[in-house]
């Protein structure tokens, strides 16, 4: 969904609200060791199903020409993966992040960004990005 104003020069001032949701499904192949190695921990692993499921939402709000700042969720859960192998990325887990997003021309953007994820149940990290992207070379045209 986008709103913006019949007045509205290059594109500014907008509000934009965007959802994606994903789900995959896939089969792993049973894993025993070889004779000479140790495996995973000495595992033996058996075949599965593994099923992994989430979305995100984002609102982003273009303010003045060339400026946009926006709020994200992301969610993930591993819906009935066993947890034969401690992995921290195989559990539910969600991020918020607020971003601050500069586009110097229609070719370039700067974008400052700062991630809060919790992992499972006791576990939250925050990351600060900078991301800087470039169009070099030709391209078709479009509006903005």
């Amino acid at each position: 969904w986008k709103w913006k104003p019949n007045d509205a020069e290059g594109g500014f001032p907008f509000v934009k609200w965007q959802s994606e949701a994903m789900s995959r499904r896939y089969e792993v192949d049973a894993f025993a060791p070889d004779s000479g190695t140790t495996g995973v921990g000495g595992l033996i692993l058996p075949a599965e199903a593994i099923v992994d499921w989430g979305f995100y939402s984002q609102v982003l709000w273009g303010f003045q020409r060339g400026w946009v700042a926006g709020l994200r969720a992301d969610y993930l859960r591993g819906a009935n993966s066993k947890p034969y192998v401690s992995d921290p990325m195989g559990v539910e887990r969600w991020r918020l992040s607020p971003n601050l997003t500069w586009y110097p021309t229609e070719f370039s953007k700067v974008r400052l960004q700062f991630n809060h994820d919790h992992v499972g149940t006791s576990r939250s990290e925050e990351s600060l990005w900078l991301q800087v992207e470039f169009l070099i070379g030709s391209h078709g045209a479009h509006k903005f």
